[in-house]
């Protein structure tokens, strides 16, 4: 069997298109047997081996990883209610061992043709990426140029083959893509999303989002009924319409986009909360940097009872918080609750960054 290393940025469908071709068949189901004998688990863990687990091990990464760089589960799965919080990879339902081939069945894949013919120049291939299948993106972040779509018909169809088949994302939203910036942040923060390897809780979530329309409001002078109505002036046009046309919704019916800064017992499309977030935020570093603050993070989903018989008295970082501001000293508080004093003064630091931010120094 030959076994191709996996690109950078390429789509997991990308890697087993390619071993289809260098191993002379038409489907990935004719080397499943051999891969899974290589690289399966040498022990029976109770399932059949992902295709996920099978080409990471290949590749000698985790599995988590392999997600993390080469398929959209982690954008999928992006924010979740605090139950749902495991490591991506760990679930073993449907989405995640077909990972391999989420979006194949349900709509086109996305292509840049100036990165096809770079590819099949450099490298004599060319590979789907999988940066240019997320959600809501229209322009190759690389080159600047419009995407292409096309509905792959065999296992063996690479970028550089589909190209006279496809057809050209429309020019009024790619247009739109490349000059608007909340269509800018909103592509960024998505592939940041889509690199993490868990998911971000939606009470935390609900946190960071809630603080920011608090601030737009204060910084706006005018309070919004809606997020949805601070997005309106924003983003309305080709892209929203294509890609959130439940933006236009007349009335005041709430839609996802709206439920983003409220819901913790539900997540919702990974797209509304990168639209929120690109929305709320002018840098999408700073975005990121807020959302993926792991103690923060740990903190709400520990102070959130995940079912309605769960003892509701605070432990870990809430617990330890709670002694620090009864008193005790870090270390103490830290070590009464089984911690890391590190961690509570991460913490601490965290919770203190919204008060700082609304201090003005002259």
């Amino acid at each position: 069997m030959i076994l191709p290393s996996v690109m950078p940025d390429e789509f997991s469908r990308s890697l087993l298109s390619r071993m289809c071709v260098l191993n002379g068949v038409y489907a990935p189901d004719a080397l499943m047997p051999d891969l899974a004998s290589l690289f399966g688990p040498s022990s029976n863990a109770g399932h059949k081996p992902a295709w996920s687990d099978l080409l990471a091990s290949a590749n000698r990464i985790s599995p988590q990883a392999f997600h993390a760089r080469h398929t959209l589960l982690p954008f999928r799965r992006a924010i979740r209610p605090v139950a749902d919080c495991t490591p991506f990879g760990s679930v073993r339902d449907l989405v995640e061992t077909s990972a391999h081939r989420t979006c194949l069945d349900r709509q086109p894949l996305r292509l840049c043709p100036e990165c096809a013919t770079e590819d099949t120049r450099f490298w004599g291939f060319s590979y789907w990426r999988r940066s240019h299948q997320l959600y809501g993106t229209a322009l190759c972040q690389k080159h600047q140029v419009g995407l292409l779509e096309v509905t792959a018909s065999s296992w063996r169809t690479l970028p550089h083959d589909a190209i006279s088949a496809s057809t050209a994302i429309d020019v009024a939203i790619t247009r739109e893509a490349k000059r608007n910036p909340v269509i800018q942040r909103y592509t960024e923060i998505s592939a940041g999303l889509a690199e993490r390897t868990q998911p971000v809780s939606t009470a935390w979530m609900v946190q960071v989002l809630k603080q920011r329309i608090q601030s737009h409001h204060a910084a706006s002078g005018r309070r919004a009924r809606r997020l949805t109505d601070i997005a309106a002036d924003m983003i309305q046009g080709p892209w929203q319409k294509r890609f959130f046309p439940e933006l236009d919704m007349v009335g005041g019916q709430q839609n996802g986009l709206d439920r983003t800064c409220s819901s913790v017992r539900l997540g919702y499309s990974t797209q509304f909360y990168a639209l929120a977030l690109a929305v709320l935020f002018d840098c999408p570093d700073n975005a990121m940097n807020e959302v993926n603050s792991a103690v923060m993070d740990t903190f709400m989903k520990e102070a959130i009872p995940m079912s309605k018989g769960q003892d509701t008295r605070p432990t870990g970082l809430p617990a330890a918080a709670q002694s620090f501001f009864g008193g005790a000293t870090i270390t103490d508080a830290a070590r009464s609750h089984g911690i890391e004093a590190s961690q509570l003064e991460e913490l601490l630091r965290s919770a203190a960054a919204h008060l700082t931010r609304m201090m003005v120094f002259r």
